[in-house]
Formats: C-alpha cells, structure tokens, sequence
C-alpha cells in the first residue's frame, strides 16, 4: 500500500519509512475488513501513470501560487455524457473512471509551514490525498464522479466555492431564472457532498497520524457540527441553505464509514432536484479503471 511513483526523492523516502507504521495505523483505526478491499484496489488502479508532477498544472497554465496537491478522477473518452436536465435529472450512462494524484514540490511548499513542528511536511500531505482514494475505493459509485458532474454543470471557479461566491456563480451563469435555481440546488447539493466526505478525510488523517506517534492538533476532530447558513440570491430572488460543518457530526471513524459507503441510499435529497439527479445517478455503471487504462486526462476534478 501507499505507492508512490513521482519523482519527488524526499516524499519516495519518508513513504518508505513510514509505510510499515502507516499500514498498522490505518488497521487499527479502520480494521481489517476495510483495510482488504483498499489494499486490492491500491495494486489494482495505481501505477506508473497515477501520480503526476509540475508538468500536469505547467500543461494548463496553472499559477505556481494555486498548485496545491490534490487527487482526481478522469473520466474514459467514450463517456456518453449528454448534460444535466431543467429538472435535475440526466440520462444515466456508462463510464470509466481513473484515480490519479497531482503532488509537486510547490504544493508540498504550500502546506510546509502548517505542519512544521509536528508532522514530516510530505507525509501528512499524502496521507490525506491517500485518503480521498480510500473513500474513493471503497464506494460502489464515488462521490468524486457525482461531483465532476455537477460540477461539469455548474462550471464554478473553484471547487467547492465559497459561501461568498455563490451569489456571483449563480448571477453569472448565463441561462434563465429556472436554470439558476437549478444551479442553485444543484450546488447545495455537492457542496453537502463535498463537506461529508472531506470532513470524514481530515478526521480519518488525525486518528492515523495519532496511531502513527504524531502530536495532532485538535483543530482536526473540533469541526463544528452541520448546519444551514440561509443565503439570499438576489439573481433568482430565493433563499437557499447552505451547508457548513461536519456532515456526520458525534459519528465513530466506522460509522462515518459505513455511510460513506453506502452514500447512495443514506443521503436524504430535500426537494425534487435533487431527487432526480440522485435517481439518475443511481443507474450509472462505473467501472474503476487505472490511469493506464484511459490517455492522459483533459483537466482534474
């Protein structure tokens, strides 16, 4: 378990020595009926092509200062992805779906000072990309794949955008009121999405890095519980809620687990656009493939 093939010297070290305390470390927190399954799909959908470098942002203008680590999914070429309705809802349709991860010295340069003093710099980062592929592995439908298509329709800057930004992203989106507040719903519902499952990431990188020895700060598990932040849009003239904080808040490491699993059927749309889109989403063939499988991706999610 935890690969890496980039050509980072210093990260291909401190794995190295670290691996055998991390594999005990994700045992104990997670157990081993987990553990099996991410260690299947570790040597079967990483490899060579997985991990890319500087060359991946430098391909696509991106500025040095925003070249954070991250993980992704790309999707196969042959996708038959025709867009998402008025109403939410979509022709469900076949695809592959690669993981893959961007890890450079800037975005290791990036994160360096918040882990100064307590954690290797390089270690922590992994650990918590390596986190989004375990979630990423253990689901039957990924949440990522449902956020590249709403994303796909939301076309946002960044994502998940921020509380601020919303009202611009909707009042920007060239279509008719209609479409707005489709927008509208359909960004609540990924940022829920997102929040649930980077909250369950950040937590699951303390509870391994305190199995590991390290000093976690308690920021990691204090994140305030969920709520709905009502946020007026002036564009569409409605209140939307907006969600904040720890989705599966007083959640075990396992309970969190189980639901992100089972994500499909345990999250609970609030209105009918929702609804639809979920439907559709529920039809979809994913099969996980590695990078190898598909050519180099147009752009990461």
């Amino acid at each position: 378990m935890f690969p890496y093939y980039g050509d980072i010297p210093e990260l291909s070290s401190v794995l190295d020595s670290h691996r055998d305390c991390m594999y005990q470390a994700y045992k104990d927190v997670l157990g081993s009926l987990l553990i099996r399954p991410v260690e299947e799909a570790d040597k079967i959908l990483l490899d060579e092509n997985s991990f890319h470098g500087s060359e991946f942002f430098e391909r696509f203008g991106v500025n040095p200062t925003s070249r954070k680590n991250k993980f992704f999914t790309a999707f196969g070429e042959d996708s038959e992805w025709a867009g998402l309705n008025t109403d939410g809802s979509f022709s469900p349709f076949k695809t592959q779906v690669a993981p893959g991860f961007i890890l450079t010295r800037e975005g290791f340069d990036i994160s360096r000072e918040y882990y100064s003093g307590w954690v290797n710099p390089y270690l922590a980062p992994y650990i918590h990309e390596y986190n989004h592929f375990l979630i990423f592995a253990l689901q039957e439908k990924p949440m990522m794949v449902a956020i590249s298509i709403l994303v796909s329709k939301i076309k946002p800057k960044s994502w998940p955008p921020k509380i601020g930004d919303i009202e611009s992203l909707i009042g920007e989106y060239e279509g008719t009121r209609e479409e707005k507040q489709l927008v509208a719903l359909l960004t609540v519902w990924g940022m829920l999405i997102h929040g649930t499952y980077e909250s369950f990431t950040r937590i699951l990188d303390g509870r391994v890095m305190q199995r590991m020895g390290f000093d976690v700060p308690g920021e990691y598990f204090n994140i305030p519980p969920k709520q709905f932040l009502p946020l007026f849009m002036e564009s569409i003239q409605t209140v939307i809620a907006v969600p904040v904080g720890d989705m599966l808040y007083g959640a075990s490491i396992r309970e969190r687990m189980r639901t992100l699993q089972d994500w499909v059927a345990r999250m609970d749309p609030s209105n009918e656009v929702q609804s639809n889109f979920m439907e559709c989403f529920r039809e979809m063939e994913i099969e996980k493939v590695p990078m190898s499988a598909l050519p180099l991706p147009e752009q990461g999610e």
